[in-house]
């Protein structure tokens, strides 16, 4: 079994060495600031002027297709609340690792999903406040498995901040399904975790578990 690094080697930066961020668009490539980057001219910045400043990838195979609109909808109303700005959601499935099965669903019904979503703090820092939610629809309702909680982690890179969330899927596959506590200890890095609306992947949420599940992630964001 090889061994996962929560600090992988860089290949490029986001962060300029004046404090910016480098912004790569369909004209070239520009600077922004962190009041730009949270403003509502983003999408005239990115090139895209009139598209939406949400990036999502989803993979709509199966009969899991909407487990995370619950999820969605917690962190639309979460940037409506807060500071914080959506920079990307992905819907993905949990990776093979050889000689371990909690990628797949117990269930029979495929491969299991997390939804990882990165989000904008307008710091000086450009932090990146990631959240990562683990598809557990399989899971029995009489609660004899514990559920994962919501993780929220936060770096200053977005592609620090990606490939920091492809390892620790990695290694929640490896732990069956746990976080990987030694390993965010072991390389210094602060996480928190909010409670969501139990079996929310086969049910719909009504507004004020919506709200709860809200205030919890912007406690627990301001903790870390």
């Amino acid at each position: 079994i090889g061994t996962f690094s929560l600090s992988p080697n860089r290949s490029a930066r986001t962060k300029t060495s004046k404090g910016k961020v480098r912004v790569i668009n369909e004209s070239g490539e520009t600077e922004a600031s962190s009041s730009e980057l949270v403003s509502t001219d983003l999408p005239t910045l990115l090139g895209c002027a009139g598209a939406a400043i949400f990036v999502a990838t989803t993979e709509d195979d199966g009969d899991d297709k909407n487990i995370f609109d619950n999820f969605r909808s917690m962190l639309k109303k979460l940037c409506e609340e807060s500071y914080l700005t959506l920079a990307e959601l992905r819907i993905q499935k949990l990776r093979k690792i050889k000689g371990f099965k909690s990628h797949m669903k117990k269930d029979g019904t495929g491969t299991r999903k997390a939804a990882v979503a990165h989000l904008i703090s307008p710091s000086e820092n450009f932090e990146i406040i990631t959240l990562i939610d683990v598809d557990q629809s399989d899971f029995p309702t009489s609660g004899s498995k514990k559920s994962l909680s919501t993780l929220i982690f936060k770096f200053t890179h977005l592609d620090d901040a990606r490939a920091k969330a492809e390892t620790i899927l990695d290694e929640l596959v490896i732990k069956s399904l746990r976080w990987p506590r030694n390993s965010f200890e072991k390389n210094n890095i602060s996480t928190q975790n909010a409670n969501h609306p139990p079996y929310y992947w086969v049910r719909k949420v009504d507004d004020d578990a919506i709200e709860r599940w809200v205030v919890n992630t912007k406690n627990k964001i301001e903790q870390l």
